[in-house]
């Protein structure tokens, strides 16, 4: 069970949780006034269960007649096809795609458009995020990157620093200063219409009708929406949607429509791209980040295109990983800790020897990233080197059992050649085909920002470029800020697909991923356990670890020197493993988030 030091924490995840890149701190008591106690806890639930378009079976529900919030079995066995979310509705109608006889791309397109509607707080049509997919018939993997922009006239110099380098009222996270140029109705359209086999309009159909005839209210968007509360009723709109008619959050199991989002999407439909991108709804986010103080303009939006860039891939004892690659550090971390490991002895899950191991090593990833990355179409990165062989075998070198010690950046241009974030879900079906795809819109409620009229939310991702100007991850007109997203899929052995998974959680995000691929190869953990296991997060001196941690390994810990350890969420993944028989495996992160102690993730299969 979580301890209330956890609650506290996930307060600093919030933003993180949907984030991309840097670390970023939970809004400034200014920004969300707290609310009054009569809104500290959920509702009771309503005796009985309103009408809404797909109703979550008593076996997906994490909260009871009470309204209390309950754990559930999330490990599912299919046949056919599995997709792994964090809501059951969007898993559901990317299942029903795949039954209509859509791949799942298909399925990965509408569950991703489905989670904008009942997950506002993470992702939405203004937001961005990376698809990896692999596809059985090529046996190719693709990486498809549809990540927020800076807009053409934002400068480092417009955030305003005071004496001691913070940005004067926080407007590289909150308001039009942090908006980026949105990527995602661009990016899944392309995926759709190069790799699905449907149609938009059908594809999109069901995310219309979950906006207009409702989903359920969950102890877990409770709390997102009781944390943003000041927010909500700032806008009269807002108001509408999320709150009751004495202006109190909606209880947990009563229904949330969203009309003004039915409207946005359906003008999606009909016109694609174009009816986001350009008219009347490009018009209204113009004008919601102008007057935030933003400067996107409609010449951004014109420009914006989403593009395609070799996965980032690497092997690990036989098994070869794919996942994300620039302007996402997430794959290239990945890849350069499982080199790293490689080198080293593998050591009983749970034990010092694993943790101190595990922990030297991130620090030495962390310290690479730090220096060395962004996004490659503005700064030379040497990924190559970072991602070899010969560079691991330096680094694994360096690592003391008996002792922790601090690590500098290495030198991975010696090793050079010439070729060169948030809510996550997971598809996979029989015929070997997966895809992950990490979206959002950075952090929790985004920038803030609400398109009146339309139902959704501004991203904040520019608030993911480090401050000030020179460095690699300095915000420029055009460029993408770094990210941790790591979508990844992985091959067995003999090239057949093994495993698909990602996860939200900032900068957590890669180094969690990383754990489960370790769970799954060298701990022969079936998906659930190598989801729901402890993780950890070492970023130079300060190692992050995860309610589930043993008191005695910290101890232990501790002795070895790790003398900066915290209690720290460290992300939620998903992810399906493709079992000896032919099945698949799905599940789910089952550790919640704010208040609430049980996650809403789900893997739905037929």
């Amino acid at each position: 069970m979580k301890k209330f030091a956890a609650l506290l924490t996930a307060l600093a995840l919030a933003l993180s949780l949907a984030a991309c890149g840097p670390q970023n701190p939970a809004p400034a008591a200014s920004s969300t006034p707290p609310v009054s106690s009569s809104q500290s806890n959920p509702a009771p639930q309503q005796p009985e269960t309103p009408s809404v378009y797909m109703d979550i079976p008593q076996e997906y529900r994490s909260w009871d007649e009470n309204g209390k919030n309950i754990n559930f079995e999330r490990l599912t066995t299919a046949e056919n096809g599995i997709v792994a979310a964090l809501r059951y509705e969007p898993a559901q109608i990317g299942v029903d795609i795949m039954k209509k006889g859509g791949n799942a791309v298909d399925a990965a397109v509408a569950t991703a458009l489905a989670l904008t509607v009942s997950m506002p707080q993470m992702c939405g049509v203004a937001g961005g995020g990376f698809m990896t997919f692999y596809n059985a018939e090529t046996k190719e993997t693709i990486f498809l990157s549809f990540r927020e922009t800076a807009p053409m006239f934002q400068t480092a110099e417009l955030w305003v620093q005071d004496n001691e380098g913070n940005v004067i009222g926080e407007h590289n996270m909150y308001g039009g200063l942090s908006v980026g140029v949105p990527g995602e109705v661009a990016g899944l359209y392309r995926a759709l219409e190069e790799y699905g086999t449907m149609e938009w309009k059908d594809i999109i159909q069901p995310s219309i009708d979950l906006a207009r005839e409702g989903y359920l209210v969950t102890p877990e968007l409770y709390q997102w929406i009781e944390y943003a509360y000041a927010t909500m009723t700032s806008n009269a709109q807002l108001s509408e949607i999320y709150l009751d008619e004495n202006g109190m959050v909606k209880p947990v199991n009563s229904v949330i429509k969203n009309e003004y989002m039915a409207k946005a999407l359906e003008t999606i439909r009909d016109k694609g791209p174009d009816g986001f991108y350009k008219g009347a709804m490009a018009d209204a986010m113009i004008k919601a980040v102008q007057s935030a103080g933003g400067v996107m303009t409609q010449a951004d939006l014109d420009g914006y295109q989403p593009w395609e860039e070799p996965a980032v891939s690497g092997t690990y004892r036989g098994y070869t990983i794919a996942s994300s690659a620039s302007p996402s550090s997430g794959g290239t971390f990945i890849v350069e800790t499982l080199n790293i490991l490689e080198n080293l002895p593998v050591y009983d899950f749970d034990t010092i020897e694993y943790w101190h191991q595990l922990a030297e090593v991130q620090k030495m990833v962390w310290a690479d990233r730090g220096q060395y990355m962004g996004d490659t179409r503005f700064v030379d990165v040497p990924i190559d080197g970072i991602i070899s062989k010969e560079y691991a075998k330096t680094l694994a070198d360096k690592v003391d059992m008996t002792k922790t010690q601090d690590f500098s950046y290495g030198n991975p241009w010696d090793y050079e050649t010439e070729s060169q974030n948030t809510t996550s879900f997971s598809v996979a079906d029989k015929a070997g085909n997966m895809v992950s795809i990490t979206h959002t819109i950075n952090g929790v409620w985004g920038s803030r920002v609400y398109v009146d009229d339309y139902g959704f939310f501004m991203n904040n991702q520019l608030g993911d470029f480090v401050v000030g100007s020179g460095f690699s991850n300095s915000v420029e007109p055009g460029k993408c800020p770094l990210s941790s997203m790591s979508p990844t899929v992985v091959l067995d052995p003999d090239g057949k697909p093994f495993m698909t998974c990602g996860a939200p959680g900032g900068i957590f995000i890669y180094p969690g991923v990383c754990q489960v691929i370790l769970n799954a190869i060298d701990h022969k953990m079936n998906i659930h356990d190598a989801l729901n296991t402890p993780r950890i997060a070492a970023m130079g001196p300060a190692i992050r670890y995860d309610v589930e941690m043993r008191p005695e390994m910290l101890e232990q810990l501790e002795a070895l020197g790790h003398t900066s350890l915290s209690e720290y969420p460290i992300s939620m993944p998903t992810g399906i493993m493709y079992m000896p028989d032919g099945t698949l495996q799905g599940s789910a992160e089952l550790t919640g988030t704010m208040g609430a102690e049980f996650s809403d993730g789900v893997a739905v299969g037929y």
